[in-house]
């Protein structure tokens, strides 16, 4: 019988209180839109050249941010959850295409989006992010060259992300 339990399969999924993830949301969409304004500001203001991608990025925080709100507004919370969570958990990783796969900080930020999945979405969802998370990884790797990032070797890679 217990066996039953440790089946994946077979085992519940718990899934937040709606009151919760209400009460959560609306502060993390204000702190994200901070955010995402701070950074294009500080862009702005430093006359960033460097690539498209960071520009890229903080508008794909944008729209998420917004779309995030509107779920938000129309009742549909876990479908806002699911879109804020997915971009707290990935577009930290996309930043490699902005500022390079080896002494990036922003990678880090990453496991903030598996922390709220777990929170706000289900108990399964920290799997999901994390799987998310790890195959975009890989995927910008093996196409670090038409992003316009150096190749790092396969070593730096994993250091780097396997302490993220």
């Amino acid at each position: 019988m217990v066996a039953r339990n440790i089946v994946p399969a077979r085992t519940a999924v718990a899934t937040p209180d709606e009151s919760l993830v209400a009460d959560l949301l609306p502060p993390m969409l204000v702190l994200l839109a901070t955010l995402a304004g701070a950074a294009l500001g500080i862009l702005l203001l430093n006359r960033w050249d460097g690539n498209g991608w960071a520009y890229a990025i903080i508008l794909l925080l944008i729209l998420a941010t917004a779309t995030s709100d509107r779920l938000r507004r129309q009742g549909q919370l876990q479908r806002s959850s699911i879109t804020i969570v997915t971009a707290t958990t990935l577009l930290p990783i996309l930043s490699c295409a902005a500022f390079g796969f080896t002494d990036n900080n922003f990678v880090y930020l990453s496991v903030l989006g598996v922390f709220a999945a777990g929170i706000m979405v289900s108990s399964r969802a920290p799997y999901q992010a994390t799987q998310a998370a790890i195959l975009l990884y890989i995927i910008l790797l093996l196409a670090a060259d038409f992003i316009g990032q150096p190749r790092p070797t396969w070593f730096s890679a994993i250091g780097e992300f396997s302490f993220s």
